[in-house]
């Protein structure tokens, strides 16, 4: 529902109409709005088609390993990686993996890979920090993994790249400035007048 019609519908509002508009009948009550609603929805549903649709294709472009993978090994990245995301942002929920057998033949899960290609990419593109990114067929062995693992140690330990992905994460807030004497009495002042005429406008 819009803003108009939100205002439209408050007690008080104007309630003149065209005759045409008095003649027509009313829709039932909770159908105003039901078109925007569903224009809302169906951007909704579109957005995460469309985000499904990227996961898959990322998950599809995983390598196939060119000997089976010690599972050991995925779940120390997978370690690594959610001690670095938990150092960008404290309860970040945690990539989860876990090993069925001790080797894998075949590619990484889809719920690993994932979360290693974005995380690279949001690396990759502050532009400094080229030193640390991995390319996604990269990982298609131990050596890889392992090598991935330490790269999210020593991110993590980076510290201008953490803050860098903070301030990325999170729009920065403009700190207000303290206000001097004269603004403090001014705005006291202020807040005493709209209670009086508060008080006023009750006794009428």
């Amino acid at each position: 529902m819009s803003v108009t019609q939100n205002q439209m519908m408050q007690p008080g509002a104007p309630q003149a109409m065209p005759p045409a508009a008095q003649a027509a009948p009313m829709p039932p009550e909770g159908m105003a709005g039901a078109g925007a609603q569903a224009q809302a929805q169906d951007v909704v549903a579109m957005q995460d088609q469309q985000r499904a649709a990227q996961i898959e294709a990322i998950a599809a472009a995983a390598p196939v390993p060119d000997k089976p993978f010690t599972t050991s090994k995925i779940s120390g990245m997978v370690d690594a990686m959610n001690s670095f995301l938990d150092k960008v942002e404290a309860g970040i929920p945690p990539v989860e993996y876990t090993p069925e057998d001790k080797k894998l033949d075949g590619p990484i899960p889809a719920d690993v890979f994932v979360p290693f290609v974005v995380i690279m990419s949001f690396v990759d593109q502050l532009g400094e920090y080229e030193k640390f990114v991995m390319q996604p067929e990269e990982l298609s062995s131990d050596a890889a993994l392992t090598k991935a693992a330490g790269q999210f140690r020593r991110m993590e330990g980076d510290k201008g790249l953490i803050e860098d992905l903070q301030e990325g994460a999170q729009p920065e807030m403009e700190e207000e400035e303290p206000m001097n004497e004269a603004e403090r009495q001014v705005a006291m002042e202020q807040e005493d007048m709209d209670e009086d005429d508060e008080a006023l406008m009750q006794g009428m």
